[in-house]
């Protein structure tokens, strides 16, 4: 594509486009073939200051695409001079998919905001429909088909939310502006929720079970605390903000939770304060050995053994799935690990990074189709969407081994690695010898719990009609699934 100045090197953009042409040329990456492919493709964009570029994209992304139908794309610009502009997609997601009988056409429509907000709908006027089939009508004055709006109002983040009543009940209609995230949602016992709210709880069960530990071992040992309870939902932001509170109120100890956590406390907390966390996969590569006033425990994931209950698990499985969060030390590390030892039992990785919750779900869907097994691991994003993916590998007949206890109580089929509550219990025991003996963090070593048992959860079990070999069986704890 012609450079016009107007679209940056580095910089990641999303547009809308139709696919007009596309073109294999798999000649093209030589010993990487064996890797993946790549399609050239030919798109006209309509939201986008351009009018037709050629996009590099993994084949893998664009199975069962036709000329004519419609994407949405994120991409970067790689390579940039006077005259060119190299694209390669980074994402991208068939919106619709032309047929015999008709081509849908995409187009776009500014909303005006402002107008809406003063009781002119003119800029969404016209049929809604969801993939369900119901309608929303709008015309200049408001809904016409769906209810009656009773209230309008707009978020900090630009996002218009209507309050629609329909009779004695009612719902609300959100409108996002480009570039907002949109969490998934699904249903559950008749209720729509978000896998961010706190109603998907397997994030939290980790930490709860940890947090208990730590204070039943300090009440074990003695000790009368008072406890200042934060929780930062995953946010850095908010982690940042809690550790420089506690930093302004000199607290006695810090336990932090989770390698984002503990890597914020590292940076926040003063040098007299001590620092202990738990539930760290690998605190070295996290930047958390070596510092004086912090240490504590590691709840890293017995890879061999994962992967020697795989194979005695699944003797014929290939191929293990595993997504994670790229911007998690921790996570990257696991991965890296799985990978260096795959190859001894057989195994091939197939992995997927993304960036936010909200890719979780889009990632299982792709990587569901070509793995035998899913080796869910302690990744905070992981645990946070669990229950979404969950259903995902359920539906493709995918078998999940995880890491953790807490996956297994969710409805993952096997786990194997130490409980969340043992390591926050020898967390806590490492506190008592710093609030009572006056031990120094840095007299005490960052210690990997064991403790290893495996948990096989009966009814995932019957769902996908495994069976669990006798030489796991015996050694197994079966349970059932936990109703949050």
């Amino acid at each position: 594509m012609e450079n016009d100045g107007r679209l940056k090197t580095g910089q990641r953009y999303r547009f809308t486009a139709e696919l007009t042409r596309q073109k294999f040329w798999e000649a093209y990456v030589g010993h990487f073939k064996a890797l993946d492919t790549y399609h050239t493709i030919w798109v006209k964009a309509s939201n986008a200051p351009i009018t037709g570029v050629q996009v590099q994209i993994k084949k893998s992304m664009i199975e069962g695409w036709q000329e004519g139908a419609t994407v949405t794309f994120i991409v970067k610009i790689m390579e940039d001079s006077e005259k060119f502009q190299f694209w390669v997609a980074t994402d991208a997601t068939l919106i619709t998919t032309p047929t015999e009988e008709q081509h849908t056409k995409n187009t776009t429509q500014e909303i005006d905001t402002q107008a809406i907000l003063h009781g002119d709908y003119s800029s969404i006027a016209g049929t809604w429909r969801n993939e369900t089939g119901y309608e929303l009508v709008f015309n200049k004055n408001g809904l016409v088909k769906g209810g009656q709006i009773s209230k309008a109002g707009i978020s900090n983040e630009g996002v218009i939310g209507f309050d629609v009543r329909t009779g004695p009940t009612g719902y609300g209609i959100g409108i996002y502006p480009p570039g907002i995230s949109i969490p998934f949602k699904r249903f559950e016992n008749n209720r729509l929720i978000s896998v961010e709210d706190k109603s998907d709880k397997t994030k939290d069960a980790i930490e709860k079970l940890t947090k208990q530990g730590f204070k039943d071992a300090l009440e074990k040992a003695g000790v009368k605390a008072d406890y200042d309870d934060k929780i930062a939902n995953n946010d850095m932001s908010n982690q940042t903000l809690i550790m420089k509170q506690f930093a302004a109120d000199k607290k006695d100890l810090v336990f932090a939770i989770t390698t984002p956590t503990a890597q914020a406390a590292k940076n926040q907390i003063g040098s007299e304060t001590p620092v202990i966390f738990g539930s760290v996969t690998d605190p070295k590569s996290a930047g958390l050995v070596g510092i004086p006033n912090v240490t504590g425990t590691s709840g890293a994931a017995p890879i061999k053994e994962n992967l020697k209950l795989m194979r005695e698990l699944l003797p014929e499985a290939k191929k293990i799935g595993i997504i994670y969060n790229s911007s998690e030390q921790n996570s990257v590390s696991e991965v890296n690990n799985l990978k260096k030892l795959a190859g001894e039992y057989g195994f091939t990785v197939v992995e997927k990074a993304v960036t936010n919750g909200t890719e979780m779900v889009a990632a299982a869907n792709l990587i569901s189709k070509d793995i035998d097994i899913y080796y869910a691991i302690q990744d905070n994003t992981v645990a946070s969407y669990f229950a979404a993916i969950l259903d995902v590998f359920n539906n493709a007949k995918v078998p999940v081994l995880a890491t953790n206890d807490v996956y297994s109580n969710a409805g993952g089929l096997i786990s194997q690695g130490t409980t969340d509550y043992n390591i926050g219990y020898r967390s806590g025991e490492i506190a008592a010898e710093i609030l009572l003996k006056g031990k120094k963090p840095s007299e005490i070593p960052i210690e990997t719990v064991k403790n290893l048992q495996i948990e096989i959860n009966k009814q995932n079990m019957q769902l996908l009609g495994i069976k669990i070999p006798d030489s796991i069986l015996k050694q197994a704890k079966m349970v059932e699934t936990k109703k949050n």
